[in-house]
């Protein structure tokens, strides 16, 4: 007679042991996972700071004076295309299309023109935004009080309201 271990059990054995070994790497590679994805979410965000805001009246036009007041780059256009803006511009809820109606984008600080592929803002650097609502996008009147949000590209906003010159 042979002693050992029957067919049956070992099959079993088996089996439990892989189902053991894949839940200790299941575990494993979730909190490795985990902590990867939370390193992403502690990357610095740009952050801003509203110095100046105006509106015209007379011509439909406006000007945003904002500083980059985070630990990162503001990215302001991608990477193919320098009229596909990645801020986005709200006046009293109606959206401004960037890469028609802002007639310039510059950093203050440097002189650069920021309409270019890739643009950034680094920080501590000052952004100017002109931009016009001609054309049905929103009629601007003198007197009149605006909400404008101009949001980043990561979704943070920035509201504030502006009465009309």
């Amino acid at each position: 007679m042979k002693k050992g271990v029957s067919n049956l059990i070992a099959s079993v054995l088996l089996i439990v042991i892989a189902l053991s070994l894949a839940s200790v790497l299941y575990a494993w590679s979730t909190g490795w996972v985990s902590e990867q994805l939370g390193r992403v979410s502690q990357i610095p965000q740009g952050e801003f700071a509203l110095e100046v805001a105006t509106l015209t009246g007379s011509n439909d036009t406006g000007t945003l004076i904002v500083r980059n007041v985070g630990t990162a780059p503001i990215l302001i256009t991608d990477k193919q295309n320098p009229y596909h803006f990645l801020i986005t511009l709200y006046i009293n809820g109606t959206i401004i299309p960037a890469g028609t109606k802002f007639t310039s984008v510059n950093d203050l600080t440097d002189g650069r023109n920021l309409m270019i592929i890739d643009a950034q803002v680094p920080e501590n650097h000052v952004m100017r935004i002109n931009f016009n609502t001609t054309g049905g996008v929103t009629d601007i009147i003198a007197g009149t009080t605006y909400e404008i949000k101009l949001t980043l590209s990561d979704g943070t906003p920035l509201i504030i309201a502006v009465t009309a010159g």
